[in-house]
């Protein structure tokens, strides 16, 4: 059952959601990808842990070439973390929770704990 945390991504909506706000971490994946079926129930956890302090998105690179393109993405998995519009850190790969929430906590200055 997908998270209902997680926002479904795409060239037509991407600007609107992802430029424009705080906190944000978006997961480019593809649905033949084993390591993006390795890193969703992460991504998952992500989204319930920090529920209402970042937001998090999921975009198919098969249903979202142009923003596939304009960041440069070429590898699935791919986490990028924005903040106010800006790409402030990028992962490829698997990640484990525990390293991700780190990260996390770590790249966005206004999480309030």
């Amino acid at each position: 059952m997908p998270n209902e945390k997680i926002i479904t991504l795409s060239d037509e909506n991407f600007d609107q959601e992802v430029l424009s706000g705080p906190n944000i971490l978006v997961q480019f994946w593809a649905p033949w990808s084993q390591p993006c079926s390795q890193l969703s129930p992460v991504i998952d956890t992500i989204a319930d842990e920090f529920d209402k302090k970042i937001i998090v998105y999921r975009l198919n690179i098969e249903k979202s070439p142009r923003v596939v393109e304009e960041y440069r993405v070429r590898q699935v998995p791919t986490l990028i973390l924005f903040e106010l519009g800006g790409e402030i850190y990028r992962k490829i790969g698997v990640i484990n929770k525990s390293v991700l929430s780190s990260l996390i906590r770590g790249s966005f200055r206004n999480l309030n704990y």
